[in-house]
């Protein structure tokens, strides 16, 4: 597991990126940040990065939408980026723990990212890797 946010986290810094947020579960925050996140926020800080949490958790619903009784993880990516309203208040990319878009990909987000203004609202990018 360690891994697969190491490199990408490398990536992201290399490619520009000066904040990272992690969304996690809290029920795991003590684990994650003594397994990684400690060791990430040592060296971001080194590189003046700013590490941020947001906390994914299954009952965190936007109003108006019910939690079924049979769900037992969180809702995905949506509730994910909805987790992360209180720390990402500037243009931002998405990725997963296990995504890898190579390092050129991450460079492509960061160029488009920083190019955004609000007249631009309606543009948007993802990354995709081709084999």
């Amino acid at each position: 597991m360690e891994g697969t946010i190491y490199f990408p986290t490398a990536f992201l810094i290399e490619a520009g990126f000066n904040k990272i947020v992690f969304i996690i579960r809290k029920d795991i925050k003590n684990a994650f940040k003594e397994a990684i996140g400690d060791c990430i926020e040592k060296i971001c800080k080194e590189l003046n990065v700013e590490i941020a949490y947001a906390y994914q958790e299954l009952n965190e619903l936007p109003e108006g939408v019910e939690l079924l009784a049979e769900r037992t993880k969180p809702w995905g990516t949506g509730q994910a980026v909805l987790a992360c309203k209180e720390v990402l208040h500037e243009p931002f990319a998405v990725i997963n723990a296990d995504d890898y878009y190579g390092k050129e990909g991450f460079v492509k987000l960061h160029d488009f990212l920083v190019d955004y203004t609000p007249e631009k609202a309606n543009q948007f990018c993802m990354a995709g890797r081709i084999r």
